[in-house]
């Protein structure tokens, strides 16, 4: 269920970032002064040091404790990979408090962050890196995959230890999810131990973006992990054998230190093609209404006119003020692609899904598929989106199908009527369907859909979650006890 936040929750968060901000803003001119009487090589560990320390002031001067356990488990002046799990935003900062400031942090894209952390994280050395086709689209110039972990093996050779979280992601749900194989093959490329590293009550101390709980983290570091030494050129690919062994390891030695609230059977138990996931596409995976954006898409390149999207603007005004029913508003507003070529239109959305669209998708819940999908879940998309415009997300996710709004054609060319409307009841009546011809059991399957008409839909599964719910939906999401999922951006 879902953390009930209080105006003290906020207001503490606010103070803890300001803090945290003015310490980091106030320092950077002058470590950056200082530094420049340093030799290039050790200037980042000045930065780092610094950094340390403000980070110790900040959780101090807010109410946060971070207890370690099992420090003694870190060898002595050896890098090593410390991999952990990843319940909150800070959780970096948490466990670079406690540790050796000769660490560098391997994290998401510089990007992401505000400007002067940004600048904060280069001067410590850290390494970013591209995870997956959203962060190519949005941060092209930080470094894909293979740089990265090229990058990372080259600090631990070099003598600094690393942070990182194979996860990749927050847990957004509040439970384990999926483990990449990343820092399994960066320590078998610099042969450096991995160091388990479980972090215990951060997803309480911090129960969503805007809040903040006074409190105690706790940090337990588990054993290392010595890995084997490879054969000399030898190809390190996730399927290799050391690499999936080293990796089990140390996805079990994480686990054994956490408490049980945070092993969900979601991730862990459902490795099946008969587990569905059933994804709406509009404020649930797309931040916004794809097909407005694709009609203003359409307007840019002047394959519309001006009064036909004045006339779909009118359509949804007139739904939103509750004077025509919502397929009668459809109806009216998808007249404007009669007699538009089949073809034209498929390769329009394409363009569109690439150019634009791939950049507004929800981030947060993009790691969530990409975990069912490693897990070989039945990814489908149940949306209100036209078929030519849905199917681009369902390439991109690898769908088995999109359950979507289809449009009658005569010989390649549309018609303007609707002949599927995926909407309400209708999308549980295409799921039902949907599931029997496949063999889904939906009692195991997940779905994630962001509004009230999506309910009928949201009930046939085992594991229901509601995206940025308002309204109704949050309402019965809370009477449910169905998970809610805020943080998607």
């Amino acid at each position: 269920m879902r953390h009930r936040t209080s105006i003290h929750e906020h207001v503490a968060l606010i103070l803890f970032a300001t803090s945290f901000g003015l310490f980091v803003t106030l320092s950077y001119p002058f470590i950056w002064l200082l530094t420049r009487l340093y030799p290039r090589r050790f200037r980042g560990w000045v930065w780092r040091r610094v950094a340390q320390s403000i980070i110790r002031a900040a959780f101090c001067a807010n109410g946060i404790s971070v207890q370690a356990r099992h420090l003694g488990n870190i060898p002595p002046n050896t890098p090593v990979l410390f991999t952990s799990n990843h319940p909150s935003d800070w959780d970096g900062f948490v466990i670079f408090s406690l540790i050796d400031p000769n660490t560098v942090f391997f994290t998401a894209p510089f990007g992401q962050f505000a400007w002067i952390l940004r600048c904060w994280l280069r001067q410590m050395e850290a390494i970013d890196v591209r995870r997956d086709a959203v962060d190519d689209a949005r941060y092209p110039e930080s470094n894909n995959k293979a740089i990265a972990i090229r990058n990372a093996a080259e600090s631990l050779l070099n003598g600094k230890s690393l942070i990182l979280f194979p996860e990749g992601h927050i847990e957004i749900l509040h439970s384990l999810h999926y483990f990449h194989s990343g820092a399994a093959r960066m320590a078998l490329l610099a042969h450096a131990p991995i160091v388990p590293v479980a972090i215990v009550n951060a997803d309480r101390i911090f129960p969503s973006k805007g809040c903040l709980v006074r409190g105690a983290i706790t940090i337990a570091f588990g054993e290392a992990i010595d890995p084997p030494r490879l054969e000399l050129g030898e190809m390190l690919t996730k399927e290799h054998p050391e690499a999936k062994r080293l990796h089990k390891k140390m996805h079990d030695s994480i686990v054994s230190m956490l408490p049980v609230r945070y092993l969900s059977d979601d991730y862990y138990k459902l490795k099946s093609k008969r587990t569905g996931v059933f994804i709406d596409i509009d404020n649930t995976l797309y931040q916004g209404l794809s097909q407005v954006d694709f009609v203003l898409y359409l307007l840019k390149l002047h394959k519309i006119k001006w009064g036909q999207a004045l006339g779909i603007f009118k359509w949804l005004f007139l739904e939103k003020t509750h004077l025509v029913p919502h397929r009668a508003m459809m109806q009216g507003a998808l007249t404007v692609l009669k007699g538009w070529d089949a073809g034209e239109l498929s390769h329009h959305a394409h363009s569109f899904f690439n150019k634009q669209a791939l950049p507004q998708l929800h981030y947060g819940l993009f790691p969530v598929l990409e975990d069912h999908i490693a897990q070989g879940h039945t990814i489908v998309f149940v949306s209100e989106v036209i078929h030519p415009l849905a199917k681009e997300f369902g390439k991109f996710f690898k769908a088995s199908a999109t359950l979507d709004t289809k449009l009658e054609e005569e010989e390649g060319h549309y018609t303007g009527e609707v002949g599927t409307l995926s909407y309400g009841q209708k999308k549980a009546d295409l799921i039902k369907r949907y599931a029997t011809r496949a063999h889904i059991d939906l009692s195991k399957s997940f779905a994630y859909a962001d509004s009230e008409s999506d309910i009928p839909f949201l009930k046939l599964v085992g594991h229901p979650t509601v995206v940025n719910p308002r309204g109704y939906l949050n309402d019965w999401a809370q009477q449910e006890g169905v998970s809610v999922y805020e943080d998607s951006d």
